[in-house]
């Protein structure tokens, strides 16, 4: 938020465990997820968790869509899924980068090697 400043008014929370209420997850669960939010949340966007940071959260990676609460509805199991299959499209993407790196590097050190002998 370009016009947010550190002067603007601060209140007290009532805690976001409130959120939660009526959701039955395990506590493992519940304080991940409250680490998330209270993370997503953050006023401050020099404190607030980047979009990227939030998809590894290990949060997505304990919530099983068979188990799901039947409070939460159709757009937000669709939305969870979205949010899976980016999250290992990332992982993938981030993985086969490292891997061209390698093979640049072996390439890189056998040229090297070639043109010494």
């Amino acid at each position: 938020l370009k016009d947010w400043k550190p002067s603007f008014p601060k209140w007290n929370g009532t805690g976001l465990e409130k959120a939660l209420t009526g959701v039955h997850i395990n506590e493992n669960e519940k304080i991940l997820a409250l680490d998330l939010l209270s993370k997503l949340l953050c006023m401050s966007p020099d404190q607030r968790i980047s979009c990227g940071d939030a998809l590894h959260h290990p949060f997505f990676d304990t919530v099983d869509l068979e188990t799901l609460p039947q409070a939460l509805n159709t757009q937000d199991l669709d939305m969870l899924v979205t949010i899976r299959t980016r999250r290992a499209e990332i992982l993938a993407e981030r993985a086969g980068k490292r891997s061209q790196r390698i093979l640049q590097d072996v390439n890189i050190k056998a040229l090297d090697k070639m043109e010494t002998e």
